[in-house]
């Protein structure tokens, strides 16, 4: 994977990386395994670990993404109260009044133990790369333990010109930062918690450093209403949490509009992608430096409208997987996201399925040396318990086995 099936196959690894793979004649000294399939380490292209320390998702299943952002609000700030931290996850939040202090130090702690609980759970499901949402403070330093590889896109956001500079300031001295111990990428939030401006000068940003560009987008039907007519829920969300502001909404372009500018990025992922029409989807195929991540569980878990998955593929869009944050999910395991796939849409090939999982999800992140089982390659290589006489067999199989093991990480 993603080469020729190789039945009965062989692999020969030094240092992590491939550097040969055959079928039948095996070498002396090669480890028989049994029945099983040998597949890439998978890749999780979108997650927000910072919440990686909840039991369950906020909320209700079927509740109003709007709603659902207000949870994500107040659970932000219960976390930053008694250290009076201003509120990141929304634009321009107030700071809430601290009646039981406790120390900076101590919520700094608290959040990165949940970041790096996050990385631990991500690489037991098998994940070698992660797609991050980097809010801050973050991590300084990565656990000893083996843990994926992480791409941090970090969080720009801001409806005033004042929060907006803000935010890309904390980005770009991230980026210049000796601290920074993960790769970099940009994120402007989502369209109702984001200036345009901003979402250009981050796409700006992404091209000029050669970074990918990572934005939620048409993740509901109320987002497209408060693009074209500035009502709807997202608009009554804005009111209630005091952040809203004349002027910004409707946006003439609306999500098209907002496509065109993130695809002057050096390369982007469209976060959720569940509500596009058929003229934004033709607009992606286009864009070969482009992807849709898609959030199988997380979808579920709001009812949404059926994932546009099946059209997305016929016109040939790269799809890659995200578990997105235990906020909205039970946990972060991608190969659940994998079976979810598969019983949500049986008619999309397993092969196509666990590409998604793997090699596209790779490339949307720019990762080429990972996510396939080719020389030259370092995708680590996971372990799968199955038995099959067949390619068809083991393709009818392969989703419904158990979880991966590590067999080289």
């Amino acid at each position: 994977m993603m080469a020729p099936l190789l039945k009965e196959g062989w692999i020969r690894v030094e240092a992590g990386r491939i550097v040969e793979r055959a079928s039948g004649n095996r070498p002396d000294d090669c480890r028989d395994l049994g029945d099983c399939a040998l597949i890439p380490g998978l890749v999780n292209c979108h997650t927000h670990l910072e919440f990686s320390d909840f039991e369950k998702p906020l909320g209700r299943p079927g509740i109003e993404l709007a709603d659902w952002i207000g949870e994500v609000v107040r659970s932000r700030q219960q976390a930053n109260v008694q250290s009076a931290t201003p509120d990141s996850s929304m634009p321009d939040s107030p700071t809430p009044a601290s009646p039981t202090p406790e120390s900076p130090t101590s919520i700094v702690l608290r959040r990165q133990q949940s970041i790096a609980a996050g990385l631990r759970e991500s690489y037991a499901g098998g994940v070698r790369l992660v797609g991050e949402i980097v809010t801050f403070p973050w991590l300084t330093e990565l656990p000893e333990e083996p843990i994926p590889e992480v791409i941090g896109f970090a969080e720009t956001l801001g409806l005033s010109p004042e929060r907006s500079a803000a935010t890309l300031q904390a980005a770009v001295e991230w980026f210049d930062s000796e601290d920074r111990p993960i790769a970099e990428g940009i994120s402007p939030h989502a369209p109702y918690s984001t200036q345009l401006n901003l979402v250009t000068t981050a796409a700006m940003y992404s091209l000029f450093r050669q970074i990918p560009l990572a934005m939620h987008l048409a993740e509901s039907p109320a987002e497209r209403e408060l693009l074209e007519s500035g009502t709807g829920p997202f608009r009554e969300a804005l009111e209630r949490l005091g952040v809203w502001r004349e002027g910004l909404f409707p946006q003439p372009k609306g999500i098209l509009g907002l496509l065109e500018i993130i695809a002057t990025a050096s390369r982007f992922l469209l976060i959720h992608g569940n509500d596009l029409n058929a003229k934004e989807i033709a607009f992606l195929a286009d864009q070969d430096h482009g992807s849709v991540v898609y959030c199988p569980r997380t979808h579920a878990y709001f009812q949404h409208a059926v994932h546009p998955l099946p059209a997305l593929l016929e016109a040939g869009v790269r799809v890659g997987l995200g578990t997105d944050s235990r906020a909205s999910n039970p946990d972060l395991r991608l190969w659940s996201e994998i079976q979810s796939v598969h019983k949500t849409f049986p008619q999309v090939p397993p092969e196509t399925i666990l590409r998604m999982a793997t090699q596209w999800g790779a490339e949307a992140l720019g990762r080429q040396d990972c996510g396939r089982l080719t020389d030259g390659a370092k995708p680590g290589i996971l372990r799968v318990d199955v038995s099959a006489a067949t390619e068809p067999e083991l393709w009818g199989k392969l989703l419904d086995a158990p979880e991966p093991r590590w067999l080289i990480s």
